[in-house]
């Protein structure tokens, strides 16, 4: 049957075949392998992009580890914290601040009593519940004292009661009424306490 062909219809015929395995291997081999290097190219630009993303994490990571370490330092010689290298020795220097900040305002310290330590993460709550008799002025001395002051100390629960007594009867808005005042103050010492 192809001998019967003319000598151009076989090149026209050989031309087709030939063009034909072309487009074949083209859509079968060519194409699929240009569609996988599309999808590498994609993927290798996402990887490319989290790489970069990555670098620059670690780039950040020895800054701070160094803040870390600084601030580790700075917690480690805090003054924020109260000393003792026990709680009963934290409690003791609790009471021992509190009755001096009583002290010097004017104020009366009638009470105190150490509650239970509390552990809260790395720290241990050191409270203490006092009781003290104070005017409105010397109360207001004795808060702004406690919590300015280092150690950092928190007022947490306050009761105050007006004394009665006949001058209060008799002067009752006068600004040196004299007050019963009940409060927890509490501070933070480290676990196992300070090695100072």
């Amino acid at each position: 049957m192809i001998a019967s062909l003319s000598e151009t219809n076989r090149r026209t015929l050989a031309l087709t075949i030939l063009l034909t395995l072309v487009a074949l291997f083209l859509i079968g081999i060519v194409m699929p392998l240009q569609k996988h290097f599309a999808d590498y190219d994609t993927s290798i630009e996402q990887l490319e992009f989290r790489l970069g993303k990555l670098q620059q994490i670690a780039r950040l990571q020895a800054p701070l580890k160094n803040q870390l370490k600084q601030l580790q330092v700075i917690n480690d010689k805090s003054r924020d914290l109260i000393k003792g290298k026990s709680e009963a020795l934290a409690g003791a220097n609790l009471q021992e601040l509190s009755k001096e900040v009583l002290r010097s305002t004017g104020s009366r310290l009638e009470s105190s009593q150490m509650l239970p330590v509390i552990v809260e993460e790395k720290l241990q709550r050191i409270t203490l519940r006092i009781q003290f008799s104070a005017t409105i002025a010397t109360l207001q001395r004795v808060l702004y004292t406690l919590e300015s002051n280092r150690p950092l100390l928190f007022i947490e629960e306050i009761s105050i009661k007006t004394r009665q007594t006949r001058r209060t009867q008799q002067r009752s808005n006068n600004i040196a009424t004299p007050l019963e005042v009940t409060l927890d103050l509490f501070g933070y010492q480290k676990i196992g306490g300070q090695q100072r």
